[in-house]
């Protein structure tokens, strides 16, 4: 039994995991982006930029995937998700406004 089995989370059959690193790998392709167009600006897409931009994405793909997929999973391991879902786009969205905040002093 694995950690995926005791948290009840989906098996591998489906494209869930596939979606979710899509994601997170898009996330980093656009870190790296922002890193190579704005490095002469201060913005570092690989630095506190890039883990918001990762994050939100990442977390909007699974929430997304929520949404509208249908994962034949319990409700613990749907409450798992939504949880890990809610929390890591609110971080993301949390450490896009204070950056912002802190640039400004």
């Amino acid at each position: 039994m694995g950690i995926g089995d005791y948290l009840q989370l989906p098996k591998a059959d489906n494209d869930f995991y596939q979606i979710i690193l899509g994601a997170v790998l898009f996330g980093i392709g656009i870190a790296l982006f922002i890193e190579r167009q704005y490095y002469e600006k201060g913005i570092r897409g690989l630095g506190i930029e890039g883990a918001i931009t990762i994050n939100i994405i990442a977390s909007a793909a699974l929430i997304i995937f929520l949404i509208f997929s249908d994962l034949n999973i319990t409700l613990t391991g749907s409450l798992i998700l939504w949880f890990i879902g809610i929390l890591v786009f609110t971080i993301g969205v949390v450490e896009y406004f204070r950056k912002k905040l802190l640039s400004k002093k």
